[in-house]
């Protein structure tokens, strides 16, 4: 008798706790459909299509949105969200913030850790899942950050980085952070050829005397976005386009994966602090120059790089009155010190302002035809606050 009771008992806990799961994960799932409910704003025709919204430091959800004003789907993972893409019909990619990587997150770099560190943009996870939200594929490295580009469902390019030290010559124990580009074979869940970006431009450089400096954390690159190209605009070869935010105060800058050559490279004070630089269909790049905090002033750009011409430019903000006096306020609108990033559509250019979260498309004669205001607020699954924050977003159709 009394096993049978134990028996039951032990049932009723059981399903206790699945209900309870499953209600946690339908009011997970409801929270972020509710923070991210809001309807586009359309002002005039614009490039029909659907985005993968996936909240940076998200609890876990990612919505497959259309611009029509719904979601389509939501995918639940319940591991922090970093950014993805769809791979295929059937599939999306994933980067997660592995949770056993945060507890020594560091923002700040000018202080140089005693104990072993992560920094800030670390990812550490890669996910496939199916269109059922099942996991697929996985693969976990320490040294991933930010961005990915898609070769194949299974051959992705990833970036990695890892503080070395040095102790030579003028530079006495100074502590680097080195950036290189990875290629990861899913399937075989390893690294298959690696570019550092040391070979190409030196970890030592930029534009001061005083560096590196010791007893801080010298972030050399800091590269945040990768595209791949299997034909590139220069030679015809397969190529790897890479943005760094911190060598030369912005760099963006064109690897041949054949050759191991540097195709091309932006020029000295062109940019600053970019982010997303990506190829168009027509082999053009779109990047988003973040700016500096002290002008508070990004820019988009559509870039010819055979002949480093620029073939347009937006940098008003909601507005192209400069003479306005709401100017100054229609800039900061579009303003994002870090994160962000632009894709070209059919029509003109989606651009993410990733700091403040929101999307708009502009179209070619720079008027604002669709916006997605940052209305709603998720939770910040590291910092546990209200956050609206995006890395950028793509468009498919």
């Amino acid at each position: 008798m009394m096993k049978k009771h134990f028996f039951i008992i032990k049932i009723l806990i059981l399903t206790v706790v699945f209900i309870n799961n499953i209600s946690c994960a339908l009011m997970n799932h409801m929270r972020f459909y509710n923070a991210l409910k809001r309807n586009p704003i359309i002002n005039a025709e614009y490039s029909r299509g659907k985005i993968l919204i996936v909240p940076l430091a998200g609890i876990g959800d990612i919505g497959l949105y259309n611009k029509e004003g719904f979601f389509e789907k939501i995918y639940s993972t319940n591991i922090p969200t970093f950014y993805g893409e769809i791979i295929d019909n059937d599939n999306i990619l994933v980067i997660h913030f592995d949770q056993t990587l945060l507890k020594n997150r560091i923002a700040h770099l000018d202080k140089l850790p005693d104990s072993s560190f992560n920094i800030i943009g670390t990812t550490g996870l890669i996910s496939v899942y199916n269109k059922k939200g099942k996991l697929k594929l996985s693969f976990k490295d320490a040294s991933l950050h930010h961005d990915i580009s898609i070769k194949s469902p299974t051959r992705i390019f990833a970036l990695s980085w890892k503080a070395k030290k040095y102790n030579i010559s003028k530079f006495k124990n100074v502590t680097v952070v080195e950036d290189s580009i990875i290629e990861i074979d899913l399937k075989m869940n390893k690294i298959i050829k690696r570019w550092p970006l040391k070979n190409y431009f030196s970890v030592f450089e930029k534009n001061s005397i005083n560096y590196p400096m010791e007893g801080v954390l010298n972030c050399s690159y800091h590269a945040n976005s990768i595209d791949y190209i299997k034909e590139n605009p220069i030679n015809g070869n397969e190529a790897i386009l890479v943005t760094m935010r911190n060598f030369d105060n912005g760099k963006v800058a064109l690897i041949d994966l054949e050759t191991g050559n540097l195709l091309w490279e932006s020029k000295t004070g062109a940019l600053v602090f970019p982010h997303d630089a990506r190829f168009t269909e027509e082999k053009t790049i779109t990047l988003f120059n973040n700016g500096s905090y002290k002008k508070m002033h990004s820019q988009v750009f559509e870039i010819d790089i055979k002949n480093n011409k620029i073939l347009w430019k937006y940098d008003r903000g909601f507005g192209n009155n400069r003479k306005s006096g709401f100017s100054k306020f229609r800039q900061f609108r579009m303003f994002s010190p870090y994160l962000s990033g632009v894709y070209k559509t059919k029509k003109g250019y989606l651009v993410t302002v990733g700091n403040q979260g929101k999307i708009f498309e502009v179209s070619k004669d720079k008027k604002i035809v669709w916006e997605l205001p940052a209305s709603g607020s998720f939770t910040n699954s590291i910092e546990g606050t209200l956050s609206t924050e995006l890395f950028k977003v793509k468009q498919y159709k």
